[in-house]
């Protein structure tokens, strides 16, 4: 049966690393939806968000992950594990009738096949971290972080509320230790699971 890992926290809590770590250990696909968006801006995606560190539409952002997804597990059935979706309650659990990705993923692959993790770093180590993280990326600018934290903050944190109400393994990470701390940490998480 499909496992579907999903990594979450803040600017540079780590979560994509944790996420290839796990993929690579458990023979899942990598799939990371910041780097979805970038790829499909350079292809000529363009939303005023995208350039200003806000979020982007729910909607447009639940089709497109949705969409990536179901192509990612034809190509590998045995699960895939997941970084930097769930940005919104929108995302997540959708609305107005329209389902969300763990909506979907539920329905689609079972609640107990959905594991949820948030690597928790407190705000000045987020800064730190993606100030210093010296990839280039535009949305890592000093001047976008505030407004990426107080996204964080507003629209995502209330998603990790709502899997804790409706009963979703979500395990909490502290991400200020080792990458391999980390890791051995999560791993360990995934063990008790099965």
């Amino acid at each position: 049966m499909a496992r579907i890992v999903i990594f979450t926290g803040p600017p540079g809590s780590g979560k994509s690393t944790q996420a290839t770590y796990i993929s690579r250990e458990h023979g899942l696909t990598y799939f990371d939806t910041g780097t979805m968006f970038r790829r499909l801006k350079t292809e000529g995606l363009s939303t005023s968000e995208m350039d200003k560190g806000v979020l982007m539409d729910p909607r447009m952002a639940l089709e497109l992950i949705k969409k990536e997804i179901s192509e990612l597990m034809r190509e590998n059935p045995r699960g895939i594990s997941i970084s930097g979706s769930l940005r919104t309650v929108e995302e997540a659990f959708g609305d107005n009738g329209n389902n969300g990705v763990v909506n979907w993923l539920d329905e689609t692959y079972g609640k107990n096949n959905l594991v949820f993790f948030r690597v928790n770093i407190p705000k000045e180590e987020s800064i730190k971290r993606n100030t210093i993280r010296g990839e280039g990326r535009k949305d890592d600018a000093p001047e976008l972080m505030a407004t990426r934290l107080n996204e964080y903050e507003t629209r995502t944190k209330p998603v990790f509320d709502k899997l804790k109400e409706d009963g979703y393994n979500l395990i909490e990470i502290d991400g200020l230790a080792s990458r391999e701390e980390v890791f051995a940490d999560i791993r360990k998480h995934l063990s008790a699971l099965d």
